[in-house]
């Protein structure tokens, strides 16, 4: 399979008209900015890396794996090869969500659940998923008890010896002029830092296994985005 395959930007559904006056009103200048052929590049790069680290860790038998914070659906195409089944989870309402299966019955996908949950209230059973991927949401949480129960919720579904492939961005001045550039108060919207989520989980019931930074020549500090590989012991 290919590393990423992304949805055509026509097939992705405009989720503006349905998520106006919620903290997800802005998910259409994302989908943009990754589709844009500049800003993409970057905005692509992080996926491509994060679908790398998932596929070394999964297989074609491989029987489950979640998405937390799926937004628009636009990692389905690629995470639907990677498992027989993949369950999405996001707090988008009914409208959204429905946007989102439209999408998926388009593209002829169907073993993609979603469900309504959250990173720290996931409404799946225990040990009852392989593995598990979180892409920029992780920084919208703050320090404390809301990164200790997002780490608990994610140790809780996931089997033992399962995987969780985490990104964010990395806090510092360059990230900081970037998104003031995009129009965002970093400080507002991604409270916790790179070291915070990696410390909080760190200091929770997971092994770090492995870290990618963008770019990979830059140390952690000074890369626009950060991906990690963490184990739950078996």
């Amino acid at each position: 399979m290919s590393v990423l395959k992304l949805p055509r930007f026509e097939d992705v559904p405009q989720m503006a008209r349905f998520l106006e006056g919620t903290h997800n009103y802005d998910m259409d200048k994302h989908t943009r900015l990754i589709y844009h052929p500049i800003s993409g590049i970057v905005y692509k790069r992080r996926f491509v890396m994060a679908m790398q680290m998932l596929s070394k860790c999964v297989n074609g038998g491989t029987d489950c794996i979640i998405e937390i914070g799926y937004g628009a659906g636009l990692l389905f195409p690629t995470l639907s090869q990677m498992a027989r089944q993949v369950v999405g989870v996001d707090l988008l309402d009914t409208r959204a969500s429905a946007a989102v299966r439209g999408m998926l019955e388009r593209l002829r996908i169907e073993n993609v659940t979603l469900v309504s949950g959250s990173v720290m209230d996931i409404p799946l059973a225990s040990n009852s998923v392989d593995a598990l991927l979180c892409l920029s949401v992780l920084e919208h949480l703050h320090r404390g008890e809301e990164m200790q129960r997002a780490a608990a919720t994610m140790s809780r579904v996931l089997r033992p010896g399962g995987v969780a492939v985490l990104g964010f961005p990395v806090k510092n001045i360059i990230t900081r002029a970037l998104f003031r550039i995009l129009g965002y108060d970093d400080e507002v919207i991604h409270p916790s830092s790179h070291k915070d989520i990696i410390t909080g989980y760190e200091r929770g019931d997971f092994r770090l296994a492995a870290t990618r930074i963008y770019p990979a020549f830059l140390p952690m500090d000074l890369g626009l985005y950060a991906l990690v590989e963490l184990r739950k012991p078996s």
